[in-house]
């Protein structure tokens, strides 16, 4: 009877553990001007987010989100926030950063050319992409 109990006790702690839920770290760093967007986790409803300054012409955003299967990330430079004044996008280079118990899961980092939002999608388990090359 005991053996039996225990047996139990050890499948459904299994069990949770394999159902336990995955947190992940994004950061998002734009460089040379601000940026803003929105993120949606599993195909849930939108979060707006802006840049915070870290330092001259240096802007980032992080967040931390329990991720079940996908995360697709929106980030559109902010032109009004340029430390550059000869280039018409601002924003020189997004870089688009997930970690997952601090090892890096997805590193993508492109050149900004336009006020174009960029477009970056993790999937858990799957292919990862930025459609903004």
């Amino acid at each position: 009877m005991k053996l039996h109990i225990l047996i139990s006790l050890m499948l459904l702690l299994l069990i949770s553990c394999s159902n336990a839920e995955e947190e992940y770290k994004i950061k998002i760093t734009a460089y040379d001007g601000n940026f803003k967007g929105t993120y949606t986790i599993d195909g849930g409803s939108d979060v707006a987010y802006a840049g915070i300054e870290q330092s001259n012409s240096i802007y980032s955003y992080e967040f931390e989100e329990v991720i079940e299967d996908n995360i697709y990330i929106i980030v559109s430079p902010d032109p009004d926030t340029s430390t550059t004044e000869t280039d018409d996008t601002k924003v020189s280079s997004i870089v688009c950063r997930i970690y997952k118990d601090k090892e890096l899961v997805f590193d993508s980092n492109v050149s900004v050319s336009s006020t174009e939002p960029k477009i970056f999608t993790y999937d858990i388990g799957g292919t990862n992409t930025d459609t903004s090359k």
